[in-house]
Parts: C-alpha cells; sequence; structure tokens
C-alpha cells in the first residue's frame, strides 16, 4: 500500500521507527515552508524573534508542526518557548486568518495561504521569520519538509509503478519552479474562495523551496527535529529511510529558468 505523507517526512521516520518498514521515495519541498506573521499593530516594536517574549502565537494546534517549528525557532533565537510566550491552538488557514482579524493572537507560524491572506490580501501582518526564506536557524534550510513514502514491500512488487510516482513528483514540482500557470489552476482550486491573486504571490513565494532531491545532511536534520519534536526517540539515517534505487530519477535534478506565475 502507498501512502503518501503531508505531515512532513519526520513522520515516515516515525513510521520506520515503530517497525513499518517505510521508504520514502523523494522530496517535495528541500525547506520548511512555515512563516511567523506578525499582526501589523506590533509593527517597530517585534523586529526580531526575541522580541515576541510575552506574546500570544498562534499554532494549527498543540503538538503540531507549527507549534513544534515554533519552539524550534524561539529556542534557536535564546527565548524558552515554555515559558516565555503562549501559545493558542487557532487550527487551519481560515480560523488562523480570523484569529489575526480578530487580534486575538500577536502571531501565527502560518501554512499556505495563510500567510499571503494576511500579509498581501488583508494587509493585517508581516513576516517575522521565513522558512521559505532560509531564516535561521539552519536545520530547516536543508529539510525534507513533504514527500513521498512507501512501504518497502510495496515497492519491491511494483517498482516501476513506483518509478512513475517519482517521475511524476519531479516533472510536478518542475512545473512549480518553471511558473507553469496550470499549477496556479490547482492551487485555486485546492483553496477555493481565496482571491488568485493572492495564491498566485503564494506561489511566487514559496516557489523556490520546492526540490525532489534529498540530501545526506537533510536527512540529518529532518531526523534531529523528529527527536526534538518527540516523534521520534532515536537517528535514523539516510541509508535506513531513502529508496535509494530511485536516486537517479532526481538526484542531477536541474530545473529551468524559474518564472513568476
Amino acid at each position: 500500500m502507498l501512502f503518501r505523507s503531508n505531515a512532513g517526512a519526520e513522520h515516515v521516520f516515525k513510521l520506520r521507527e515503530t517497525g513499518l518498514d517505510a521508504k520514502i521515495l523523494t522530496a517535495q519541498q528541500n525547506r520548511y515552508i512555515t512563516e511567523l506573521v506578525v499582526h501589523k499593530r506590533h509593527e517597530g516594536k517585534i523586529r526580531t524573534v526575541r522580541d515576541l517574549k510575552g506574546r500570544t502565537i498562534g499554532v494549527s494546534g498543540m503538538g503540531s508542526g507549527s507549534h513544534v517549528s515554533s519552539r524550534y525557532v524561539l529556542r534557536h533565537a535564546g527565548l524558552d518557548p515554555e515559558i516565555d510566550v503562549s501559545f493558542v491552538a487557532v487550527g487551519g488557514p481560515t480560523t488562523q486568518v480570523s484569529a489575526m482579524e480578530k487580534g486575538q493572537i500577536d502571531a501565527v507560524m502560518a501554512f499556505d495561504p495563510a500567510q499571503s491572506v494576511i500579509k498581501h490580501e488583508l494587509k493585517i501582518g508581516y513576516k517575522l521569520w521565513s522558512g521559505v526564506a532560509g531564516d535561521p536557524p539552519a536545520i530547516f534550510q536543508d529539510f525534507a519538509m513533504e514527500c513521498l513514502a512507501a512501504r518497502a514491500g510495496w515497492v519491491h512488487q511494483n517498482r516501476e509503478l513506483a518509478a512513475d510516482l517519482v517521475r511524476a513528483n519531479v516533472k510536478a514540482v518542475t512545473a512549480v519552479r518553471e511558473g507553469d500557470p496550470r499549477v496556479l489552476d490547482c492551487y485555486a482550486g485546492l483553496f477555493p474562495g481565496i482571491k488568485r491573486e493572492t495564491l498566485r504571490q503564494s506561489l511566487n513565494e514559496h516557489q523556490m523551496a520546492f526540490s525532489p532531491v534529498m540530501t545526506v545532511k537533510g536527512m540529518e536534520n529532518v531526523s534531529e527535529y523528529g527527536k526534538f519534536a518527540g516523534v521520534t526517540k532515536r537517528t535514523i539515517t539516510y541509508d535506513e529511510i531513502v529508496a535509494r534505487e530511485f536516486e537517479p530519477l532526481w538526484k542531477d535534478w536541474k530545473p529551468g529558468a524559474a518564472k513568476s506565475f
């Protein structure tokens, strides 16, 4: 049985640790694609992550990826995330935006397309930290955030189909990186009700984070993050987690010239 992890490669690591012979076939991004967005009422007062001390941060849920990544970023900036800030679970993109509109939170670790709605459509927030932009810590600058993965047994029995899925993923990622207009059409279908121009800006900001390529360092970073998050307890190596027989399909990938949507 094939499964796709949309919650982050670290969860495939968890499956591996719990005894499922899970293998990652190819990545979809090589950066952590969330942003810490602050309400505009704090503009001029909150300039760095350290300035969030005493503030309330919205996350999709307690223990979620946005919660864990917030804690990691705060700790890297010298704050204690258990003491120095308050976290509030605000749900998905729609309710993240609503919480910011109503002033219920000072900042939100937002994921697509919430941050673009907040920044560009409603103009009520500004970016403080961005995994997309490659802001520190370095762990998020080489990080397989999402991936295609499968049971090793399934791959063994369906090698050609698995290879086709990897090729399709590489083709899709290339389309994003090269600004294929069909991507925006698909994106609009995923997020009905969001203005097309907002989705266009979101894609342009996220474009350079898309990549099918996985590195040894990137897998080490995911493993470290998984342990920090409490998802896994031990280090899981590149050779354990990556289906290396498919490396030739993505290892030397180079997209064409980037074109804005």
